[in-house]
């Protein structure tokens, strides 16, 4: 999924628009600032806006109104809002408990902060958007900072993982591991955790496609970037038990530029980087790109296993993980620059060659099912899946480790040791 998101040009959450008038006929005392607040920013409200707000609010001693910028962003357009966030504001220990929360806040006490907004707070707010106060609230030096806990991420969590979450009954202990969690996978995936959370709730949200939201994903673009999604594509399949033949030709007087994935008896299809993609097997169609942005890769995955499973178990091997390498390299994120790669049977004589000189002792049998890497037409080495390594033109062997941030009970279920 993070691959993906890095194929689609890193999007962000996008932002919402929302309704002055409604937000006034209710909180009519918050009138002039809320009127302010829709002139700023052109009465958008992303993430880093609602930040600068609810910061500012609190360096102001104006915490209710900064609260209620939360609530704004956090409902989108959904009707009920006002009346949910007028009973939250109606509770006796609103102010307090507000106020003792910035103070735990600046304390870096997050525990007493959760445990002072939502496990002891007022009536009718929960984790969902508890969590999205202590979110924006937090001071920025916190080295590992709240995460939005809500109802989609949530759900993202619980089918993609074998972790269980319920915002309902969220206590303190554990949202201080979730946080540990997401720091920890963040960190390992070059991320912060924030945007890490972003992913897992764009995913959930355009599954279900609910409330007033905009989804932060954008299209595959660029001939490369379509080569890298597809590579991702086969790690996961091979990672879910596909015994997977991958292809690479450039039909048309190099006019097309396919790769072609193939699982025996299952499916074929080819993915041109150049125009559409083509189903063989088992039907025969094509269509665009934009099918693929809209189901997204791991749904994608899925269909062409035609899996019905909502829990899938990984089996990672040195196959999958020199494909993940792969589509890494795509993206420049590899030990050398590589731009682009073809099956070592296509090539060239000159650089097949040139790949044979690295290493005679390579058998035809090695070389089955390779590809050489490329960059700027020039041979920069091979990848040989199957023993997961990559050897350079200058004979360096580079041992392909797994990238993917997942504990081993994921990948075997959680009745192994």
């Amino acid at each position: 999924m993070v691959r993906e998101w890095e194929l689609r040009g890193r999007p962000r959450q996008s932002a919402i628009d929302w309704s002055l008038e409604d937000w006034v006929k209710e909180f009519a005392e918050f009138g002039s600032q809320l009127q302010e607040l829709k002139i700023n920013n052109f009465g958008l409200l992303n993430r880093k806006f609602v930040r600068e707000v609810i910061q500012n609010s609190i360096a102001k001693q104006e915490i209710e109104f900064g609260f209620l910028v939360c609530m704004i962003w956090g409902f989108g357009s959904r009707g009920y809002a006002q009346h949910r966030t007028r009973k939250i504001f109606s509770s006796d220990n609103f102010s307090t408990s507000l106020q003792e929360t910035i103070t735990h806040l600046k304390d870096k006490n997050l525990a007493k902060a959760f445990e002072s907004l939502i496990t002891n707070g007022p009536e009718g707010l929960g984790s969902s958007f508890g969590t999205k106060y202590l979110y924006f609230a937090n001071p920025d030096e916190t080295q590992r900072p709240p995460i939005i806990v809500d109802a989609l991420v949530a759900e993202a969590i619980n089918d993609l993982t074998m972790r269980r979450v319920d915002p309902l009954r969220l206590n303190s202990t554990r949202y201080l591991e979730l946080i540990a969690e997401f720091s920890q996978a963040a960190e390992f995936l070059e991320l912060r955790p924030e945007v890490l959370e972003e992913i897992l709730f764009d995913w959930a949200l355009n599954r279900s496609r609910n409330a007033g939201w905009s989804s932060m994903t954008a299209g595959l673009r660029s001939s490369k970037s379509k080569k890298a999604w597809v590579m991702a594509l086969a790690t996961d399949l091979t990672r879910k038990g596909e015994v997977l033949q991958i292809e690479r030709s450039h039909p048309g007087d190099a006019q097309y530029d396919c790769i072609r994935l193939f699982s025996k008896n299952k499916y074929e299809i080819e993915f041109n980087a150049n125009g559409n993609i083509h189903m063989f097997e088992p039907s025969t169609s094509h269509y665009g790109w934009e099918i693929v942005d809209e189901l997204g890769l791991l749904e994608v995955s899925k269909r062409l296993r035609q899996s019905t499973e909502k829990f899938e178990r990984a089996f990672p091997n040195h196959n999958s993980n020199s494909l993940s390498w792969l589509s890494r390299a795509l993206l420049g994120k590899a030990e050398f620059p590589v731009d682009d790669f073809d099956s070592f049977f296509i090539v060239s004589d000159e650089q097949r060659k040139s790949i044979e000189s690295i290493d005679t002792s390579l058998r035809s049998r090695d070389l089955e099912n390779s590809f050489v890497l490329l960059n700027k037409g020039n041979v920069q080495g091979i990848l040989l899946p199957w023993k997961g390594i990559v050897l350079k033109l200058s004979g360096e062997k580079i041992e392909v480790e797994s990238d993917c941030y997942m504990p081993v009970e994921e990948y075997y279920g959680d009745d192994q040791d």
